[in-house]
């Protein structure tokens, strides 16, 4: 099954998409994905992967784009019967190879390797015109871009979509977030982790950075307004916080809790464990004593633990303190899962103050 050839890691810095479909072009440049192979649905490789259906329906829009796929409506997704062929010389191969095995002998994984790659080239002048004899094309046959497809015929013109830069901690709540704003307002949506916001900044220029002067607005939740406001300054970009909101029957059981009953937030990291605090006690929960803790930060969990009688989790993390609270012997605490959306009241309020259309 193709999603047993898949792997995707939601900590990355590389974006699901990005990482699916570099991985989806190799299997069928491989041969392990045949033309004319049908591929799961939307629906069923979202699920089994653990990922958002927009996400993989954008996945499979771009390789469609792209050439890679085929879609019938009604009958499925397959495997294009002519995919384009992604050229790489063994220079390159052997180089790629050489470069990979140096890395993994000092420690360096795959993608530690690629951030400090990325860190580096935002100083270095580009490959292609510091290198004599080396063409443009050759870069892109070195980094195995694909040669986009010929040019539509001429048409009427159309506007582009308005854009948005949506910023926020985790990658689940991002592409949570990123889904909420789409669903609902015809835009298309630049998502970004605070955390490489801080590395690379804003950038006016470059196919692989941000472009502030694209964006009608920055858009994140409350409770980073100010970190979010102080990494934006200067860039011109205006920024607009935007609720975000617990589901209504995580609410309902929180609230049938006895007044004082102790309830623990835990998130993979800290910062989204104080987002979904934040979320809790602005639903009005004032009887309940909430306390926060991540994995990242493991002497909180024991702290949690101890002390809870509940603890309120995002999806990503209950695996993780789930095994926590069978090897500590906590597993009288009651886990709920809750994964915050974005309030779509905040989202029209959003749409009416920047003049967004609404999808119809």
């Amino acid at each position: 099954m193709l999603e047993e050839l898949l792997k995707v890691d939601l900590g990355s810095f590389v974006p699901v998409t990005t990482q699916l479909g570099e991985q989806i072009k190799h299997l069928i440049a491989r041969g392990a994905l045949a033309p004319g192979e049908q591929l799961p649905s939307v629906r069923d490789l979202a699920a089994r992967l653990g990922i958002n259906r927009n996400t993989v329906a954008k996945l499979i829009e771009d390789l469609e784009r792209e050439g890679f796929v085929r879609t019938h409506r009604g009958k499925g997704i397959y495997v294009a019967d002519l995919p384009p062929v992604r050229r790489r010389g063994p220079d390159v191969s052997e180089f790629l190879e050489a470069t990979l095995a140096q890395a993994e002998a000092l420690g360096l994984g795959p993608q530690a390797l690629a951030v400090a790659l990325l860190a580096r080239a935002q100083d270095a002048p580009s490959l292609a015109s510091t290198t004599p004899g080396f063409s443009a094309g050759e870069a892109a046959a070195a980094l195995e871009v694909v040669a986009p497809p010929a040019p539509p015929p001429p048409g009427p013109v159309v506007r582009s979509r308005p854009r948005l830069l949506l910023v926020e901690c985790n990658q689940p709540q991002l592409d949570l977030f990123r889904s909420d704003v789409e669903d609902l307002l015809a835009v298309d949506v630049d998502a970004v982790l605070i955390d490489d916001l801080k590395r690379w900044r804003l950038r006016s220029t470059g196919a692989n950075h941000l472009r502030p002067d694209l964006c009608r607005a920055a858009i994140t939740t409350f409770h980073h307004t100010h970190e979010v406001t102080s990494l934006l300054a200067g860039s011109g970009l205006r920024l607009v916080p935007i609720l975000s909101e617990v589901h209504p029957e995580t609410l309902r059981r929180l609230a049938a809790l006895p007044p004082g009953t102790v309830v623990g937030v835990a998130c993979v990291n800290w910062p989204g464990a104080g987002g979904l605090r934040a979320a809790l006690e602005n639903a009005g929960l004032r009887q309940l004593q909430v306390i926060q803790a991540s994995i990242a930060v493991q002497p909180s969990l024991k702290s949690m633990f101890e002390r809870a009688r509940v603890v309120v989790c995002s999806s990503r993390a209950f695996l993780e303190l789930e095994a926590y609270a069978r090897e500590h012997g906590h597993g009288r605490v009651e886990l709920w899962v809750e994964d915050r959306r974005l309030d779509p009241g905040s989202l029209l309020d959003l749409a009416r103050e920047l003049s967004l259309p609404l999808h119809t």
